[in-house]
């Protein structure tokens, strides 16, 4: 009976404390398995009693004591102590030299003596099993332990693996007799997870090392996810907080000659993208759970999320775009037909969709056919500005990493919007706000990397079409890449030497004649790619006026009438310069100057010069300077009256209606314009009526033209 059993126990150990030469040894059950119920506990208090009054505590295996044991049932004797101290003293110098990485217990004397007794199992091993895995129930700290051991070393010895010491990222954790030894301790799901997320064959940080060349070398995510596990599976109790630090981590994955930068990234890539890894809101922590994290969500919405989704979120980022346009005048995103890219004067910088990816691969790239189709023609009409437009194209290898990363931005965000009505709690709340802001600068860095690719197009003096494509290289935003690109190419030139301007000009400008208007000459820059392409008019304008002090270049006149050139100059840096005028060239300009001078000297002294447009023509003494008024200056009685505003109505036609208003500000408007007090307003008016009605089609194109011209004062009616 119960009774009789503990008067059995008390006459037991008073006779051995009565004796010299005896000892008493009893084990007693640590595990409510193996106590047997309320009865078994009943008597296992009512023993310990019993014992407690003479006992001496022995614990037959402490944790240094349970490695050495370990290591002798499945190791002989090290033969090779120098070889063995070296790699323990390559360990003990890592720690040590990256004192930042690594807890601060691996720097000291003591863990290098650790080394050396557990070799070839690194400490970090044991520490785990003894630490967290043994205070699971029905975990023994020897048997378990060395089971476990010896058939890693098993799997290890058969697979021919090279590591130097064995550690908690070496486990084979995908062998099933490894597993198994382990997730029996586990609750059910574990298997799935080691399965999906951490050593199974297809496993998440398989997929991530074979896709990452930097992690492959190492196999840096599968040792990290190997790592992790072994370090937060068994949920301790009484633990502060859940998971395993970085430092220990690393611990348990870098060994001497590897980069540990290589280990953080895999582990920052590894948090993003498994759907059972959680990590502390520091991002200091990391554990593994049998619950899906907020990952799975962003994963299954992600998987029922459409492309055109993403692609209006790309769209509208690369809108963004459109304010940094030096040296651009205008940038245009995704025009779908030739009639969506403006034919202008204006240089523009347009983003080519999907559908003109880049691609070195194929016979016939993609970007440079979409490129001609919306350079050749403009609607149904032949583009007229060929030469203001320059592409940046996708690389067709990098779009699918870019909607994927832009649908998942858009499923956190969701997530974080519908934070509320699914119910997260604070700290899942800050995960999917850290998630969204993480995503979003992975779809900016990919957004720019993707737009890679500038072409733009150039062609001999018989003006075949050829087309240029370059890498840009710059790691800044596209728009100011692509600038900085086509500059350092000279394939937009911001600043023109008189000099090239003079060479552009025996090329191709004058073409036999003696002269060429401004105006003129500019049209046929904007037009053909066989000339320069300059950022805009000033430009010209500015390598003109930087020529006109040299007689070498050339002349400029404001007309040629009567067989002469009016108001010539050459070798005059302060003669005007309008569109209007007339590049001369020096050979001429010098010859009728010449013979001008030989007239003056025919005349009689004292012969008055008329009054007109002439060369070096005196302004008459009456003229009223900029900044006087009229009543400042005696005119004649005779003197016509004062002139003080100027209308000018227009009715155009659709064709060629461009061009005719660009002539009008420039020959006109621009001239008046240049009186200090002018105040100009200029007003379009544009009303057109259909009986047919506008397509949906024509009404959706004529809007994003209006959004991207900044244009809203409009109305569609019925």
């Amino acid at each position: 009976s119960f009774d009789n059993l503990i008067t059995f126990i008390q006459e037991l150990t008073e006779a051995a404390r009565s004796s010299r030469s005896t000892i008493v040894v009893a084990s007693i059950p640590e595990s409510e398995r193996e106590i047997g119920g309320d009865a078994g506990q009943r008597a296992l208090e009512a023993i310990e009693h019993t014992f407690g009054r003479m006992e001496a505590i022995w614990k037959p295996v402490t944790v240094n004591e349970g490695f050495e044991i370990v290591s002798r049932r499945l190791f002989q004797e090290c033969e090779d102590i120098e070889k063995r101290d070296a790699v323990c003293r390559g360990f003990s110098s890592l720690y040590q030299a990256n004192a930042q990485d690594y807890p601060a217990e691996a720097r000291e004397l003591d863990y290098f003596n650790r080394l050396k007794a557990c070799y070839p199992i690194h400490p970090e091993v044991y520490d785990r099993l003894y630490e967290d895995w043994s205070t699971l129930e029905g975990f023994q700290r020897t048997r378990g332990v060395l089971r476990f051991m010896a058939s890693v070393i098993h799997q290890l010895w058969v697979t021919n693996d090279k590591s130097a010491l064995i550690m908690p990222g070496s486990l084979p954790l995908y062998a099933a007799p490894v597993q198994d030894e382990l997730t029996r301790y586990l609750s059910d799901g574990w298997n799935a997870v080691v399965g999906t997320e951490v050593d199974g064959e297809g496993a998440l940080p398989r997929k991530i090392d074979e896709a990452n060349p930097r992690f492959q070398r190492d196999i840096a995510a599968l040792r990290v996810a190997r790592t992790v596990f072994l370090g937060s599976a068994p949920n301790v109790k009484g633990q502060d907080a859940r998971g395993i630090e970085m430092s220990h981590v690393l611990l348990g994955t870098v060994q001497p000659d590897e980069n540990a930068a290589v280990f953080r990234d895999a582990v920052s890539t590894l948090r993003h993208e498994a759907q059972y890894l959680y990590a502390d809101e520091n991002g200091t922590r990391f554990w593994y759970d049998t619950k899906p994290t907020l990952a799975k969500t962003v994963a299954d919405r992600v998987s029922q999320m459409e492309d055109d989704v993403a692609e209006a979120e790309i769209l509208a980022r690369l809108q963004k775009s459109m304010h940094r346009k030096n040296p651009f005048a205008g940038v245009q995103i995704w025009p779908m037909t030739s009639v969506d890219l403006l034919d202008t004067r204006d240089l523009r910088l347009v983003f080519l969709d999907f559908r003109g990816s880049h691609s070195a691969e194929l016979r016939e790239d993609p970007a440079q056919k979409a490129a001609q189709e919306l350079l050749a023609n403009h609607g149904n009409m032949p583009r007229t500005y060929k030469n203001t437009v320059v592409f940046v194209a996708p690389d067709a290898k990098r779009i699918s990493s870019l909607v994927l990363e832009t649908k998942r931005y858009l499923a956190w965000k969701g997530i974080y919007d519908d934070r509320e009505r699914l119910n997260l709690d604070a700290v899942q709340g800050r995960e999917a706000l850290n998630s969204q802001k993480h995503a979003d600068k992975n779809v900016e860095s990919l957004l720019d990397d993707c737009y890679k690719f500038l072409l733009y197009p150039s062609a001999d003096g018989g003006g075949a079409v050829e087309w240029n494509t370059i890498t840009l290289r710059s790691l800044q935003n596209t728009v100011e890449a692509a600038g900085q690109q086509l500059r350092s190419e000279e394939a937009v030139i911001e600043d023109w030497a008189p000099v090239l301007l003079r060479m552009e000009l025996d090329r191709y400008g004058w073409k036999g004649r003696d002269s060429v208007g401004i105006g003129e000459f500019w049209e046929q820059l904007c037009k053909y790619c066989y000339y320069p392409r300059l950022a805009k008019y000033d430009v010209l304008e500015g390598s003109i006026r930087a020529g006109l002090g040299s007689k070498e270049f050339f002349g400029i006149a404001a007309a040629f009438e009567d067989g002469r050139y009016v108001d010539l100059h050459l070798g005059d840096p302060t003669a005007p310069v309008y569109s209007s005028s007339l590049l001369v060239k020096p050979d001429v300009a010098r010859r009728q100057l010449e013979e001008k001078a030989r007239r003056r000297e025919e005349e009689e002294p004292g012969s008055v010069t008329s009054v007109g447009w002439t060369e070096h023509t005196e302004e008459p003494s009456t003229a009223v300077g900029r900044g006087e008024t009229a009543s400042q200056v005696a005119l004649p009685a005779d003197a016509p009256a004062v002139q003080h505003r100027f209308v000018l109505n227009l009715d155009l036609e659709v064709d060629g209606a461009i061009g005719k208003v660009n002539d009008v500000i420039q020959e006109i408007i621009n001239n008046l314009n240049s009186n200090v007090d002018a105040k100009t307003i200029l007003a379009l008016s544009v009303d057109i009526e259909t009986r047919r009605g506008f397509s949906s089609d024509d009404i959706r194109i004529v809007e994003e033209n209006l959004r991207t011209l900044g244009l809203d004062d409009y109305e569609f009616s019925e």
